[in-house]
């Protein structure tokens, strides 16, 4: 059955030094009886054992196995052979102590996919005297009975041959020959190799003897016959996937600590990922469609865009150019263009409806709609006509919204009164979409609607002092013609005192407030370190800011889109010793820039005439045009916001996923390290590479499912948090963020893929593991 054609084994050390373990081996072995194997320590014994088990090839020569050579073998070859035609028995038994008996046993049956399992355990145990264990625990078993056990994994298997290495060595005398009565008579059916020193034992059981001596036999009377045997046939070979994941499970629960602490840090990289993610996927015209689009509120769509009218473009004029290509992308729209209208039936075709009566409108009056109404009913100063000629205020108890129709609106200013408009209708519930005040007229109203809005609220500005390196924000603006205490000295460059209202400026000069000064020089002086008072509102001068006449640089963009409104240098020309806001105090045309007015081209479109809603509110927003309704103010405010999280989270997520990666890679090979003599055992009974990578891989499923299921529960809490923020931080009665399939499928790949790429590495120790020098590994 074997035959060793001048088979040689050479060991190198780690001090590169050959070792010659076997030397010229010629031999021949039959299909079965009792071989013993005996010589000193370093004769070669366990080297030949090792080879004919398939856990070593020879350096040279051939060693054919039925005629087939096993020295040209590869990995998974060898592992076949070892699961189906060898049995192994070692000396310290090297069962699996976390399984019971049954399951040791069973192990061997698996890997060979065998039938009947039950059955031929029970045979197994019958033969070797254990009948009725097994279900009993490894460490309840004695030194005798582990040998048994580990006997009848070896036998269940219908080996070709058993090697036995030292398989009484650490029993006692009368078990020792329980044992080698045990074997004398398996070596009727297979050949039993036993390598021993006991020589007493040798010559009483052995039907053929082997004594080797410096890597050679110099005895041997094993018989040349002709094997009986049919050569082997491949069956499929396979660790299953529960005996994995089991085995997955138990490396887990052995390291609690750094178990608990890889799910942690994942979890916690995954969520701050997921965070991310949900700013990184906002888009406004998602959140805009999923509420207005089976809100049978919203007729209407309405688009603006603001622009400044003196011909200084704050911004790309894109909204009017855009309605020629909406007329061609979206045919059929209709719409409304700068409140302008043709008459009622405009307003009728957008769908909308009145309040009351309406008539059609001329050139001296308006269609308003009800937050316009609510403006002028909140207004003390608007008034209307009576039937006497005289002026009544407009009070909703007295003038309902269906009666004001018809009316003209006037505004008292002292003692005299000035005609604005005539009300020739009010537009129901256009304000519910819109909660700009919005008045449609003609194109050839006197009374036209400008739309204003001040970016003293929307701005964003940063004053730098380059030399020095410092910079600040969050002051505001102001001019000298606005400012309500016109006595406040201000200590001007040349030394001297002047009141605001004597300030003259040049473009190119800017004034700073004390605490302005103070937090762009560094300096931390007091107003009456620089001036003294002597009669009440009189003061002279005790010494000079040491920074006047220095440049500073201004830099203001309005919020939300970028825009540069001034970046400019300005000279330091003045301080205001009596303002302790950080402001500063500019010149007319650069004040303008900042609080000018800004007009807003509109257009108002019917929702339903948009073929594609979504589609039309995504064209919007890459335009960078806004569609107003009553999501729009707290979008605008929350923009920035999100910008600035979304990087955060980003930062997080990615600093967390490298901690992640290094403890999962940590805990693999930790898992690898302390079941090295697990995993020997597992290859010596014919497990392959990739039933070991199996049982990591079971490991990392297991601790991406726990992750992904805190991560997705994390992700909805994450979603409901951010929302709550957004409502109550932003006076907002809708959500923006929320869990969707791409979602899900982001924290399902990181929780995944996080955990299998990381576990690949460790991995490749597995490849490089003998499973003898495994085996021999203590603890």
């Amino acid at each position: 059955m074997f035959t060793f054609e001048h088979v040689a084994k050479t060991y190198r050390s780690k001090k590169g030094v050959d070792c010659d373990a076997l030397k010229d081996i010629c031999l021949a072995l039959p299909d079965s009886g009792f071989i013993v194997v005996c010589g000193q320590s370093g004769s070669g014994k366990s080297t030949f054992l090792n080879l004919l088990g398939g856990l070593d090839t020879p350096t040279s020569g051939e060693l054919r196995f039925n005629g087939n050579s096993l020295s040209s073998c590869s990995d998974s070859e060898l592992a076949d052979y070892r699961s189906n035609a060898v049995g192994f028995i070692f000396q310290e038994f090297h069962l699996l102590d976390n399984i019971n008996v049954s399951q040791n046993i069973e192990i061997a049956l698996q890997l060979q996919d065998r039938k009947n399992k039950a059955e031929l355990i029970a045979e197994a145990l019958a033969k070797v005297g254990l009948t009725g264990y097994e279900k009993r625990r490894i460490y309840e078993l004695s030194g005798g009975q582990k040998q048994r056990v580990a006997i009848a994994r070896a036998l269940v298997k219908s080996p070709r041959i058993i090697l036995a290495d030292e398989p009484t060595g650490s029993l006692d005398s009368k078990t020792g020959n329980e044992i080698f009565q045990l074997l004398k008579s398996l070596s009727q059916d297979c050949l039993v190799v036993t390598v021993t020193h006991d020589m007493e034992k040798a010559k009483t059981y052995h039907d053929y003897l082997i004594e080797m001596a410096d890597g050679e036999i110099v005895f041997e009377n094993c018989p040349p016959v002709a094997s009986r045997f049919k050569p082997l046939e491949k069956p499929k070979t396979a660790l299953p996937l529960a005996v994995s994941f089991r085995m997955g499970a138990d490396n887990l629960r052995k390291q609690p600590i750094r178990t608990a602490s890889t799910i942690f840090i994942s979890f916690m990289t995954i969520f701050f990922l997921s965070m991310a993610q949900f700013f990184l996927m906002y888009s406004r015209a998602d959140v805009q469609y999923k509420m207005m689009k089976d809100d049978p509120a919203y007729t209407t769509v309405t688009l603006h865009q603001k622009y400044k009218p003196d011909g200084e473009s704050l911004m790309e004029p894109w909204l009017y150019s855009t309605i020629a290509d909406l007329n061609s992308k979206y045919p059929g729209i209709r719409y409304i263009r700068d409140t302008v209208v043709e008459g009622a039936q405009t307003l009728l075709d957008l769908g909308l409806t009145f309040v009351g009566d309406y008539y059609e409108p001329d050139e001296n009056s308006v269609y308003i709609d009800e937050a316009e109404l609510q403006s002028l009913y909140r207004d003390q100063d608007i008034y209307v006509r009576t039937v006497d000629g005289g002026y009544t205020k407009l009070l909703r108890s007295e003038i309902p919204p269906e009666t004001v129709a018809g009316r003209t609106i006037y505004c008292r200013d002292g003692e005299d009164w000035e005609e604005r408009y005539r009300i020739a209708g009010v537009i129901q519930g256009f304000w519910r979409e819109s909660r700009q005040q919005t008045i449609f007229h003609l194109e050839n109203c006197r009374w036209r609607n400008e739309q204003e809005a001040f970016l003293s609220q929307n701005y964003t500005a940063v004053l730098e002092q380059p030399s020095r390196r410092s910079a600040f924000s969050g002051f505001s603006f102001q001019r000298e013609a606005t400012r309500s205490v016109f006595a406040t000295p201000i200590l001007l460059h040349d030394g001297t005192l002047t009141s605001a209202t004597g300030l003259q400026q040049s473009p190119t000069e800017i004034v700073l407030s004390l605490a302005a000064y103070n937090t762009l020089f560094g300096s931390d002086l007091m107003k009456f370190d620089y001036i003294e008072e002597g009669e009440p509102g009189r003061y002279t001068v005790r010494r000079v800011p040491e920074h006047l006449g220095e440049t500073v640089l201004l830099r203001a963009t309005e919020n939300g889109n970028g825009y540069s409104i001034i970046d400019k240098q300005y000279t330091v020309v003045g301080v205001d010793l009596f303002e302790n806001t950080a402001r500063a105090v500019l010149p007319f045309a650069d004040f303008y820039a900042v609080y000018g007015k800004i007009r807003t081209q509109s257009v108002v479109v019917r929702k339903d005439s948009i073929k594609h809603l979504k589609k039309f509110l995504s064209d919007m927003e890459a335009r960078g045009i806004w569609v107003d309704d009553r999501y729009t103010s707290p979008l605008k405010q929350a923009e920035q916001s999100f910008r600035k999280q979304e990087g955060w989270f980003v930062v997080f997520s990615v600093a967390l996923g490298i901690v992640a990666v290094a403890l999962v890679l940590n805990l693999i090979s930790l898992g690898i390290l302390n079941r090295k003599k697990e995993l020997g055992i597992l290859k010596a009974l014919g497990a392959r590479n990739k039933d070991l990578f199996a049982i990591y891989f079971s490991e990392a499923l297991i601790l991406s499912a726990v992750i992904f299921v805190l991560s997705l529960a994390a992700a909805f809490g994450g979603a409901a948090l951010l929302n709550y923020e957004f409502r109550t931080g932003y006076n907002a009665d809708f959500s923006v963020f929320s869990v969707n399939v791409r979602s899900v499928l982001t924290v399902f790949a990181a929780s995944f893929v996080l955990n299998f790429v990381a576990t690949l590495l460790p991995l490749q120790k597995i490849k490089k593991m003998n499973p003898i020098d495994s085996i021999k590994t203590t603890g």
